[in-house]
């Protein structure tokens, strides 16, 4: 959200769904502040309904995000006191993927913002960084996250000259 904060346009939709057009309308043609507040609190209690209850996952999410996906199945299923299928079960239900796909590409992404930080490293010390067995396994989820390899990344954004002036993959 920080990053969002300088730019101060944002686009409702995509935050808040189709509703907030409604809503909009709502505001522009309320007669008065209170009616105006009345009308963005109904809104907002209306999304607190829809959030889900806590449950064990969640807790489990910001320790795979810590370790940098590298934090054992094995481990954050003994932390959240189930067993393996229904850890398995529970992770897919609450975020959409499994514990492993997950852990892969919290991997990946902070190997992309290592590169996108240190344009200086190479890819291969990239890998290594972010605990990549080897540069094949690191190949291997690039291409299925970014669906390309490292080298057409690099290349691909040497011809946008804007990005070369930051100094970012150069």
């Amino acid at each position: 959200m920080y990053k969002m904060l300088p730019y101060k346009i944002y686009d409702g939709e995509a935050v808040f769904g189709n509703n907030v057009k409604q809503v909009i309308d709502a505001l522009a043609n309320a007669a008065d502040f209170e009616t105006m507040k009345k009308i963005a609190d109904d809104f907002m209690f209306s999304l607190l309904s829809k959030i889900r209850k806590p449950i064990t996952i969640d807790c489990i999410i910001p320790e795979i995000i810590k370790h940098g996906g590298m934090t054992k199945i094995d481990h954050l299923v003994k932390q959240a006191y189930m067993g393996n299928r229904q850890f398995e079960r529970a992770f897919k239900d609450r975020i959409g993927v499994s514990p492993k796909f997950y852990s892969r590409l919290v991997r990946f992404s902070k190997a992309w913002l290592l590169k996108e930080n240190n344009p200086q490293l190479t890819w291969t010390e990239v890998a290594y960084e972010c605990n990549y067995f080897d540069q094949m396994h690191f190949i291997r989820d690039f291409k299925e996250f970014a669906n390309a390899n490292p080298t057409d990344i690099s290349d691909a954004f040497k011809k946008q000259p804007f990005l070369l002036k930051k100094g970012i993959f150069q």
